[in-house]
């Protein structure tokens, strides 16, 4: 239940939601310092105004404290970003375990491979378009020619994978929650995926080639984070002065 009472400066109603008896408020209005009296009445929180400037009390603890901002001040921007991250990062997940798997993957699309040029060897034929399967598999073979320390470094960097995406997932939800931490957790989050990302790039790129690299994905990630990253830089960020821990 929130509290209403008039300010003895201005006359003004003034209403506190997470303030008691004789606790310190700031008038809305002419933005005196009063305490709230002992006769505030008390109202349903429907009643409130939905927005109340933040502000700083000091209650009978001598503790200093932000009031909360009320249901609804949650920036747009924060709306779409923690949504966005969510489904993000939990394609990142997903995309942790298939990296895990690659390994066997190319191990399938090697033994693919070598059942279809076994196919095409087996064809007893002078067509000239048998010239483009031969390329192909020549490109396939190169492309799937990894290095012996490959293996490991997918298991290695997909258990990664999982842990950065869930972190990046609790801090696009401490976005949605409006926690003033949040923005330095998401800030953190995003720093390591781009970082993360890039490193799986140059890593890939020596590995597989370009191609490779191509099909692993990344760079689209890469380009949703960059952006995602320039709109919370700058949008507006009040709301998360003002919230309680």
């Amino acid at each position: 239940m929130a509290l209403k009472f008039k300010c003895p400066e201005c006359c003004e109603l003034v209403f506190v939601k997470y303030l008691k008896v004789n606790e310190s408020a700031k008038c809305q209005s002419c933005e005196v310092n009063v305490r709230v009296p002992e006769d505030a009445v008390s109202v349903d929180d429907s009643e409130v105004p939905s927005m109340i400037k933040p502000r700083s009390q000091q209650g009978n603890s001598g503790r200093v404290r932000e009031d909360i901002p009320l249901k609804g001040s949650r920036p747009t921007w924060a709306t779409i970003v923690g949504i966005i991250g969510i489904v993000i990062g939990c394609f990142g997940t997903v995309g942790g375990g298939s990296l895990m798997m690659f390994p066997a993957m190319i191990e399938m699309q090697k033994e693919m491979l070598s059942s279809m040029q076994e196919f095409f060897e087996a064809q007893e034929t002078t067509d000239p378009q048998q010239i483009i399967p031969d390329n192909m598999f020549k490109i396939m073979e190169e492309m799937w020619n990894v290095p012996d320390w490959f293996d490991t470094y997918c298991v290695v960097a997909g258990i990664i994978a999982l842990f950065i995406s869930g972190f990046y997932i609790f801090a696009s939800i401490r976005l949605l929650q409006v926690k003033p931490t949040a923005i330095k957790l998401y800030y953190t989050a995003t720093g390591i995926i781009i970082s993360f990302t890039i490193l799986k790039a140059i890593i890939t790129l020596a590995a597989i080639s370009l191609m490779g690299l191509v099909m692993m994905g990344g760079f689209l990630s890469l380009v949703i984070h960059v952006v995602l990253l320039i709109v919370v830089s700058t949008g507006e960020k009040d709301a998360f002065t003002t919230q309680d821990a």
